[in-house]
């Protein structure tokens, strides 16, 4: 990603939280050259490399650098999907604990690998910095209410570069047998619709990005933190 942002310095944030238990950390600096121990080197070079240069990078290098009106067609936005499950796997194993498993489980993991298939129980959305001198990678973990009848786990990841911001969430039930299936999809406030919309799963049609509101850092930290509180069926209870 390095060959197509600006020299300019960046401010990089990145965030861990699971339960009460936070991690912050802010940066400065000019490359996009953070790498995560947990890759292997034959999928860092081999498969992942072809996801980014052949997908990632033409799907976001205009969204990274400008914020001028653009469509995105289900084809990019499927792109930007696979990208974003991709860097939403890799933070999961740098964040997670020494006695947590992955959010994702190996089967999930290996078909995405295999045929770049974003699993059910995620769902993403899309939205813009107001500013271009900022970059993101915020891991969060929630619980659902420990009375309520059918217990899930949630794990947001918001991550960006310049002006280009993604918002992605896994769900899934703690005891998958006894619950409902499919796990029920994620609605936002209408607030939220101001500066972010859905865009996985796709519904086959285009979006037009930017929205009508874009993140200053403020706001992208509350963005972030915005499913702590899930309202749940009153029968869950």
């Amino acid at each position: 990603m390095n060959k197509i942002i600006t020299r300019k310095r960046f401010t990089f944030a990145s965030f861990k939280q699971e339960g009460e238990r936070r991690e912050q950390r802010v940066w400065r600096k000019r490359k996009l050259d953070e790498k995560l121990p947990v890759v292997c080197q034959s999928c860092n070079n081999g498969w992942m490399s072809d996801l980014e240069n052949k997908e990632a990078k033409p799907a976001i290098k205009d969204l990274i650098l400008s914020d001028k009106l653009v469509t995105l067609s289900p084809e990019r936005l499927q792109s930007i999907a696979r990208f974003a499950f991709k860097t939403a796997v890799i933070a999961d194993h740098y964040s997670m604990s020494a006695v947590q498993s992955p959010f994702f489980n190996t089967a999930a993991r290996h078909r995405f690998r295999d045929t770049l298939q974003v699993p059910g129980g995620v769902q993403m959305w899309i939205s813009a910095f107001k500013e271009s001198g900022h970059g993101a990678l915020r891991c969060v973990y929630h619980s659902g209410p420990p009375k309520a009848r059918h217990c899930f786990e949630l794990y947001a990841l918001t991550f960006g570069v310049g002006y280009f911001l993604v918002q992605l969430v896994g769900s899934k039930w703690l005891d998958p047998v006894n619950a409902p299936a499919p796990f029920p999809f994620l609605t936002s406030g209408k607030h939220w619709d101001k500066f972010s919309a859905p865009f996985w799963p796709s519904n086959g049609r285009a979006i037009q990005w930017p929205f009508d509101k874009q993140f200053n850092l403020a706001w992208m930290i509350k963005f972030c933190q915005r499913w702590q509180q899930v309202r749940i069926p009153e029968n869950w209870l």
